[in-house]
C-alpha cells in the first residue's frame, strides 16, 4: 500500500523541499524576475592598439544579452577604471560614461512594465524620428549634435 503512494510522497517531499514549505503550510513565494544590468570587458578579441570593446550585458530569464557602448579599452585601463581609486581624468570620463550607459539601461528596465529584451533595444537604442519639415541638413546636425555628447568625434 505504501509503495503505492510513494511517487506521490516523493513528489510533496521534493515540493517542499525545493519551495521551501515549511511543514506544508507555508511556501516561499517566488523573487519577481527582474533584469540585471553589467559591464563586460569584452577581451575575447583584440581591436585596434590592443584596445578591447566594454559591453553592456543585460540578464533576464536565464538569458543575456550584450549591447556595445561605443569605448574600447586597454586591459590596464579597464582595471584602473574599476578600481577604488582613480587619479586619470580621461579615465574618470570614460567610467562617467560607462556609468551614465548603465544607469540609462537600468532606468528603462524600471519604466517598463513587462520586460522584453525587443521592447528594451527600442527604448536604449531609440532612433530621432525625421519630420516632413525636417531637411537632410537638420537631421545630420542633429546627429553630429548627439555624437559630440556622446564623445563619439570620428572622422
Amino acid at each position: 500500500m505504501v509503495l503505492r503512494y510513494f511517487p506521490l510522497i516523493l513528489y510533496f517531499f521534493l515540493f517542499q523541499t525545493i519551495c521551501g514549505a515549511n511543514n506544508g503550510a507555508n511556501f516561499k513565494i517566488m523573487k519577481e524576475l527582474k533584469p540585471t544590468v553589467t559591464l563586460f570587458f569584452d577581451n575575447r578579441r583584440s581591436k585596434s592598439e590592443g584596445n578591447y570593446p566594454v559591453k553592456l550585458t543585460i540578464y533576464y530569464a536565464g538569458l543575456k544579452k550584450r549591447y556595445s557602448t561605443h569605448i574600447d579599452v586597454t586591459l590596464s585601463e579597464w582595471e584602473k577604471i574599476k578600481g577604488e581609486k582613480l587619479r586619470d581624468s580621461n579615465l574618470k570620463t570614460i567610467k562617467r560614461k560607462l556609468l551614465a550607459k548603465t544607469t540609462k539601461a537600468e532606468k528603462i528596465i524600471e519604466d517598463l512594465k513587462v520586460f522584453s529584451f525587443s521592447e528594451f533595444e527600442n527604448k536604449f537604442f531609440q532612433k530621432v524620428p525625421i519630420k516632413a519639415n525636417h531637411s537632410v541638413e537638420h537631421v545630420f546636425d542633429n546627429y553630429i549634435e548627439q555624437l559630440t555628447k556622446e564623445g563619439r568625434i570620428g572622422n
